[in-house]
């Protein structure tokens, strides 16, 4: 009876905040706490975490937390990927959505949050202790929050040892990569623009203060196609832009929906880095993850350049053309 209560209240006081989440879906960095600030926070039972964000759900696997439960699991396993999130995890709502009453009866230990709700931080934390991860921001550096969050999930829930092994292994993947390029490209890489499509017309491209580009530069190389500082650390571009970026070399993340239909056309056709074959594929893998993500990120992105043909020579000739 008392369960009961708790979860009709809850669901009351979301009713009336349901308006204001969905309006907005930026989140405002008006109530972003600083790292530092969550210090003073207590220890959880990390048997009993909810995580209703991708990035901190894929923290916690890292680190060899199962979380109770994760918002958007399904999504997560289609998108996310890695590292895999068991089937056992249950499905608490959508990042933007979650299911108060599911919650309620799980009885967590904490629930782990991102700015995208931190409009209903005030009703999930009648359920259990809330804690919100910033991990992204216009005003700060997203890497570096990143890194210092996934040392203080570590911290907090009893994993530091396994949360600095983890990020120990990375140092050394991301080394590895950046050797390997570094054989295949001995005059340098070619700077290299990052791109994902949302359809054959508009494009997004990965500039300061993205992951994307974060890991592009873990492996030695970079970019002269550095779009501004954003949240997310993506600006929208017509795809129609595309030729006029000063990167010579240009790759862009699977899936693309419509790339049959832009690959055809001809004003893909006509484009130079197209014609000098300095275009290609970077294989799925998510953009807006966590620290962890940095080394899924950095294989892809190097597996893409190693398959460029001889070595993107042809790309370094155009860089030298476009400089004269």
């Amino acid at each position: 009876m008392i369960r009961q209560l708790l979860c009709l209240l809850v669901c009351a006081v979301a009713l009336l905040s349901g308006s204001a989440l969905a309006a907005n879906t930026e989140p405002s960095e008006s109530s972003e706490p600083s790292v530092s600030a969550e210090r003073a926070q207590p220890h959880y039972d990390n048997r009993r975490v909810v995580s209703m964000a991708w990035e901190i759900t894929e923290s916690l696997l890292a680190m060899g937390i199962t979380p109770l439960g994760a918002a958007d699991g399904p999504d997560y396993r289609q998108y996310v990927v890695h590292p895999e999130l068991p089937e056992s995890v249950v499905n608490v709502g959508s990042r933007l959505e979650p299911n108060l009453e599911l919650l309620a009866a799980l009885q967590p230990s904490v629930i782990l949050i991102s700015p995208l709700l931190a409009d209903l931080k005030p009703v999930l934390e009648r359920i259990a202790p809330v804690w919100q991860l910033n991990t992204y921001g216009q005003t700060h550096d997203n890497l570096a929050a990143a890194r210092q969050y996934f040392l203080e999930l570590g911290e907090r829930l009893g994993k530091s040892e396994q949360a600095n092994a983890a990020l120990y292994s990375l140092d050394e993947q991301l080394g590895q990569y950046k050797a390997a390029l570094a054989r295949q490209y001995p005059q340098g890489i070619p700077p290299v623009l990052l791109l994902r499509f949302g359809n054959a017309k508009v494009s997004y491209l990965y500039g300061e203060n993205s992951l994307p580009l974060a890991a592009l530069r873990a492996i030695g190389a970079d970019t002269e196609s550095p779009a501004a500082s954003t949240f997310w650390g993506a600006v929208q571009k017509p795809v129609t832009e595309l030729a006029a970026e000063p990167s010579p070399i240009k790759l862009y993340f699977l899936p693309f929906a419509e790339k049959d239909t832009l690959f055809a056309s001809p004003l893909w056709q006509a484009m130079p880095f197209v014609q000098q074959g300095c275009v290609g594929p970077i294989a799925s893998t998510w953009s807006y993850g966590g620290i962890i993500s940095l080394g899924y990120l950095a294989d892809s992105i190097s597996k893409a350049l190693l398959a460029l043909p001889n070595q993107g020579r042809q790309c370094r000739a155009s860089q030298a053309t476009l400089a004269r």
